[in-house]
């Protein structure tokens, strides 16, 4: 009977595949209610409830999902409250909610905690052969800005996760058209279309043209933007209306016309924000557009909510790029003082945000909208 591990730090602990995936859940449920984990090295013996059974549920629900379970929506929104057992969290009241491990549950690469001593030790590794359980299968993407960097690497996942992609570009055709050649080359479904975001016409065709090849729309990531870090006394006029017009009036004018698109069933829009939305210094411009994405992703969600259209955002930190190499800011003392604020130790890559993406764009985020997910490592 084959077995797969759903903990290996010190020690192993183990259920065969071939167990019912629904039991696989009711087993981590059960062992968190009673306060146990079924590794005494993840947790001493009849530990009350707390993270480390979470960590064991997370796991288990990991391993079960894997082989065909779908976690129950309730449990994916529950957190531990000590003897009183289990109850439900709403949104914003500051304790994290189960829901989200299901971005660890979702992600291909190896997941990884702190424990007995140890830096990292792997949770739960793909067997060989499988895939990612976010399914994007039959659905149709649209993603600005996607010849480079994050969009690219979101562009990508998508297409592996079953989706077929339209590669967004302002004026690198060659690198969108590898990226469409990449994807292509795994199988997938995608073409480039130039376009500029902050122009309507442009826009316009974008989506006529998306229409046309695919016959539908499912998804759209407002993924292009531009930054400048300038001080105060630096900033120009029309440095402050081209990150405007991109990063703001872009991110209107795709999702006006995407919303024309999208079918009976709604869809999910994605739009780009950072942990620079709060403000930082040097960069008054920057963080203005990005503030005022997390408004606009608030005020779309309300608004489009009723007609089944999700709307989220993800906010990186540091993120290693091709622009951010061209900036001089990967090897400056900037970066140097980025990761050593971010609790992962490390910057940030594509694919970290992009796992995310295909999560908001995937059905097992149905019940997420308005949401600002913060994917930057802990950067704050």
């Amino acid at each position: 009977m084959r077995t797969a591990p759903i903990g290996t730090c010190s020690s192993v602990a183990t259920h065969s595949v071939d167990t019912p995936p629904r039991v696989l859940c009711l087993i981590a449920l059960t062992a968190a209610a009673n306060g146990r984990t079924t590794s005494g090295h993840l947790s001493p013996a009849g530990t009350s409830l707390g993270a480390v059974n979470v960590t064991l549920f997370s796991l288990t629900c990991r391993a079960a999902i894997r082989h065909g379970a779908r976690v129950p929506t309730a449990a994916m929104t529950l957190w531990p409250t000590g003897s009183l057992g289990w109850r439900s969290v709403p949104f914003g009241s500051g304790l994290p909610p189960l829901s989200w491990f299901s971005l660890m549950l979702r992600s291909e690469h190896r997941a990884t905690v702190s424990a007995s001593g140890d830096k990292t030790c792997p949770v739960m590794e793909l067997a060989s052969g499988e895939s990612s359980m976010t399914d994007l299968k039959g659905k149709v993407a649209v993603v600005t800005g996607a010849s480079k960097g994050i969009g690219a690497a979101i562009a990508k996942r998508f297409s592996e996760a079953g989706a077929s992609v339209v590669v967004n570009y302002s004026s690198s055709k060659k690198d969108a058209d590898q990226v469409v050649a990449d994807i292509k080359a795994n199988g997938g479904k995608a073409i480039a279309i130039k376009g500029d975001v902050a122009k309507a016409a442009d826009v316009e065709r974008l989506f006529a043209e998306t229409e046309k090849v695919f016959n539908r729309l499912d998804v759209l990531v407002n993924n292009a933007g531009v930054y400048k870090f300038a001080p105060l006394a630096e900033t120009s006029e029309a440095e402050f209306h081209r990150q405007f017009n991109i990063n703001v009036l872009g991110t209107i004018l795709a999702t006006k016309e995407a919303v024309k698109h999208f079918g009976a069933k709604g869809g999910s829009i994605i739009n780009l924000s950072s942990v620079a939305s709060a403000g930082i210094a040097d960069a008054v411009v920057y963080s203005g557009t990005k503030g005022a994405v997390d408004a606009i992703t608030h005020a779309l969600a309300a608004e489009l909510g009723p007609r089944k259209i999700r709307v989220n955002a993800i906010a990186p930190g540091g993120v290693e790029t091709e622009g951010t190499h061209e900036a001089g800011v990967i090897g400056s003392e900037f970066e140097k003082q980025m990761i050593g604020g971010t609790p992962l130790g490390r910057i940030g890559q594509p694919d970290d945000i992009a796992h995310v993406a295909v999560f908001l764009a995937s059905d097992d985020s149905a019940w997420v909208t308005g949401e600002r997910l913060t994917a930057s490592g802990g950067l704050r």
